[in-house]
């Protein structure tokens, strides 16, 4: 188990473009990742604050994850700031796979996020979790500090593309500092962001049900 902290901030396309151009000069990488999120026909997960995904990395890696909001007992004043649990492991390709494309469960895998999902849902709705969609994401991982990196995505949901930055952090007062004068320095507007990508996704999802 690991403690997620995370400040997020949204991007219009403008800005996006903007700020790929001021991260050339520093050391990236990209990755391309299809995230697949899992609940009831109910959304039992999200009303208890959950999020289980299977996240697929190319054609050879996948991660099981589960996530649970935090309530903050001391709070920094930043709008952008987000604390989780975060329960992850490896998943074999081949069952990540099978998973997603419903020839298998994921209630059924062996592995600690599921062993810890079985401590707070009941039987009756494990058993009908499902894959309820897909959200696509470009990242690009960008080290601006020794230890400050920002996450930049472009992300798709059903039709529509958004664009956001993520920066991990143990020091949110700081990184957030430094993520506001990175921006005025560029002329990018700051706007933190505290909905998540899952919360994003189910708007979108239930605008078409």
């Amino acid at each position: 188990m690991a403690i997620e902290r995370e400040l997020k901030y949204r991007l219009t396309k403008s800005d996006y473009q903007k700020l790929l151009r001021a991260v050339r000069p520093f050391k990236a990488k990209k990755v391309r990742q299809h995230n697949y999120y899992f609940d009831d026909s109910h959304f039992t997960l999200r009303k208890n604050k959950l999020g289980l995904r299977i996240r697929i990395l190319g054609n050879h890696r996948a991660l099981l994850t589960l996530k649970r909001t935090l309530k903050q007992t001391r709070t920094t004043g930043l709008k952008a700031y987000k604390v989780r649990k975060e329960f992850e492991t490896n998943l074999p390709f081949s069952a990540a796979k099978s998973i997603v494309q419903r020839r298998s469960a994921i209630q059924d895998v062996k592995a600690q996020p599921i062993r810890v999902l079985r401590r707070m849902i009941s039987p009756k709705v494990r058993n009908n979790l499902r894959p309820i969609g897909k959200l696509s994401t470009d990242r690009k991982i960008v080290w601006v500090q020794k230890t400050l990196a920002f996450e930049i995505d472009r992300f798709q949901i059903f039709d529509k593309i958004f664009y956001e930055f993520e920066v991990e952090t143990t020091r949110p007062t700081f990184a957030d500092k430094a993520v506001r004068e990175f921006l005025h320095d560029n002329h990018i507007t700051y706007r933190p962001e505290r909905t998540s990508k899952l919360k994003r996704f189910l708007k979108e999802l239930r605008k078409r049900n």
